[in-house]
This record gives C-alpha cells, sequence and structure tokens, in this order.
C-alpha cells in the first residue's frame, strides 16, 4: 500500500534567492542568471528588498544591481530564478 501525502513545497516561502551584482549588466538573463561579478545568497525576502532599497533606491526584484526571486518552500532556494 503506498500512501501520498501532502506538502507545501509548491508554496512560496519568506526567503529569496537574493543576487547583489557588481554592476546591473552582469545579469545576463530573464532573471538572476549571470555571467560574472554576482554574489548569490539566500535570505529572508525582506533583507533582498532592504538591500534593494539601500543600493538601487527601491527599483524592484528584476532591475538594478539587486534582485531576487521568493523561493518556494521546498528544497532548493539557492537554483530559483536562475535562468
Amino acid at each position: 500500500m503506498v500512501v501520498v501525502t501532502a506538502c507545501d513545497w509548491f508554496e512560496v516561502s519568506d526567503h529569496s534567492n537574493c543576487a547583489v551584482a557588481e554592476e546591473a549588466k552582469n545579469f545576463t538573463g530573464r532573471k538572476l542568471a549571470s555571467d560574472a561579478g554576482v554574489r548569490y545568497s539566500t535570505l529572508p525576502t525582506k533583507d533582498c528588498i532592504a538591500q534593494d532599497q539601500r543600493i538601487d533606491g527601491g527599483d524592484g526584484s528584476d532591475r538594478g544591481r539587486v534582485r531576487w526571486v521568493v523561493c518556494l518552500k521546498g528544497p532548493d532556494c539557492d537554483e530559483a530564478g536562475m535562468f
């Protein structure tokens, strides 16, 4: 007998894959992909937003030097948005 249980891995979490680039042009993809000069961290989303406000003037998750993608509740947050 196989028992299947529901999990919440497909719900969003309060953490993000947060990326800070030396220059905005270092991002090469639609989200967080880069060729070099980018530091990645898994952080609470509120911390990514604070970095964005401090470094980029709060221009959002998909432009400027600070970008982030909110993670799902499952594993592999460090791979979110790497395209």
